[in-house]
């Protein structure tokens, strides 16, 4: 016991010590609230987990690739998508007497074109009828941005 204490009769040996014990205690606090935080988080994912059903997921994933079967877009490769477009807008400028108001644009992956026209429809249902036709399209996709109804006189 007297040689325990004489390694202890240094204060130096005891700071140190101490400090150390201190250092260690210090860790050990900031470890457990680190380790309540990654417990709390994975406890979250493990809930959110549970909210995504893989069976649902699998079913909506089957619907969409049956639909995609169903309605068989075509695959075409850059200078096909090209003249598919170019030949839908001739043909499309043609029946309506519409103009192309910005030019082809290749955007990396697809083409795009703007084109407006006009029309004086015989009755409604002509309007729908066009609308569905462009709204509805395959390929190439068409996207409706705009359209006015204006009157002029007895006509509207």
């Amino acid at each position: 016991m007297t040689g325990f204490m004489n390694i202890f009769k240094s204060y130096r040996l005891l700071m140190v010590f101490s400090s150390l014990i201190l250092t260690l205690a210090v860790s050990l606090a900031v470890l457990s609230a680190i380790n309540s935080v990654i417990e709390s988080n994975i406890q979250k994912i493990r809930s959110e987990a549970a909210g995504y059903k893989t069976g649902e997921i699998r079913t909506r994933l089957n619907d969409l690739e049956k639909a995609l079967s169903e309605t068989n877009p075509p695959y075409l490769n850059r200078r096909e998508a090209k003249i598919l477009l170019l030949e839908t807008l001739e043909n499309f400028r043609t029946l309506y007497g519409g103009s192309i108001t910005e030019e082809l644009t290749d955007s990396g992956s697809a083409y795009t074109a703007e084109m407006e026209f006009e029309i004086e429809p015989t009755d409604p249902s002509q309007i729908i009828q066009i609308a569905d036709y462009l709204e509805n399209s395959v390929a190439p996709v068409i996207v409706v941005k705009k359209m006015t109804f204006t009157s002029g006189g007895k006509k509207r």
